[in-house]
């Protein structure tokens, strides 16, 4: 009866040890435009978004931070609500046509749709408290043409508390609008 007692005893602190924290769920968000309508447009065409390509080592279910040079904290119970190739393709299509229409955009009959590629050398934040999105970014018109792609890079970096995933997915939000103002004005 004693060594029952003692065996549940044990199985009760056990149990009682191996409990692990509950996961948070961010997502990213639409932001407003950060510039003013330009008063000549000079995107004159309509844009579809056909791809964005991440890096492998932020493109996982958990929050990334970069600690040094060659180091990364992956947060473990700090998650993405949905896959972040997903996530970031849909929030910069839905920028990207919130400024198109704030500019009252109409495209020119004559010139055709382009689909805009992104490919992203790194997007996160790290504890040095600046998060930076940066890669290329170009367009071709539906044919596939290549004789009329630019290839443009970005830069872009946003001050962040990385302590708290909360503001680094709203600075990550942040970073992925700037680039949005910065290929609508381009």
């Amino acid at each position: 009866m004693r060594r029952c007692l003692v065996l549940g005893l044990v199985g009760v602190l056990v149990a009682g040890c191996g409990s692990t924290p509950e996961n948070r769920y961010y997502t990213l968000s639409v932001e407003p435009p950060t510039v003013a309508a330009p008063t000549v447009p000079r995107c004159t065409v309509d844009l579809t978004l056909a791809a964005v390509r991440l890096p492998g080592v932020t493109d996982r279910p958990q929050l990334v931070v970069r600690t040094g040079p060659q180091t990364v904290d992956i947060r473990e119970f700090d998650r993405w609500a949905e896959p972040l190739d997903q996530m970031v393709r849909r929030i910069l299509a839905e920028d990207l046509a919130a400024r198109l229409r704030s500019f009252n955009h109409s495209p020119r009959a004559a010139e055709p749709e382009r689909r805009l590629f992104v490919a992203v050398d790194e997007f996160m934040a790290a504890e040095s408290g600046v998060s930076r999105l940066t890669g290329r970014w170009w367009t071709l018109d539906h044919g596939g043409d290549s004789a009329r792609k630019v290839v443009r890079s970005f830069a872009l970096t946003q001050r962040v508390e990385t302590s708290q995933s909360a503001q680094v997915a709203a600075a990550m939000s942040g970073l992925l609008a700037a680039l949005a103002d910065e290929i609508v004005c381009n």
